[in-house]
């Protein structure tokens, strides 16, 4: 009896720490272009890191007043960094998005 209740009392662990734990799998986030110029890149990196390690876009461009899905890349936090590119060469970075939060991230002049 003493080991079943052990086992149980393990599994009721792991199953809390499985539930708090995002997932790794890749995930799409809706970007909304509110700006006067086409966004014609975007790219992600960790918080506080230096390189832009992740093109979210990759070929294609977001035109005015248009949306569109980005591929996040995979990984275990939901926190980046952003930064934008507009074709008459302007940027726009917003820190610490919460990607696995619902809604649109919307990009502005």
């Amino acid at each position: 009896m003493r080991t079943l209740i052990l086992g149980f009392a393990l599994f009721l662990g792991v199953e809390a720490v499985a539930a708090s734990t995002p997932t790794l799998a890749p995930r799409q986030v809706a970007i909304f272009n509110d700006s006067d110029f086409a966004l014609v890149q975007l790219q992600a990196r960790a918080p506080k890191t230096k390189p832009w390690t992740f093109e979210l876009l990759g070929k294609h461009s977001v035109g005015v007043g248009r949306g569109a899905k980005a591929n996040m890349p995979a990984g275990p936090g939901c926190l980046y960094d952003l930064l934008a590119t507009f074709d008459d060469g302007h940027k726009q970075q917003k820190l610490a998005v919460n990607t696995c939060k619902p809604g649109t991230i919307t990009f502005s002049r």
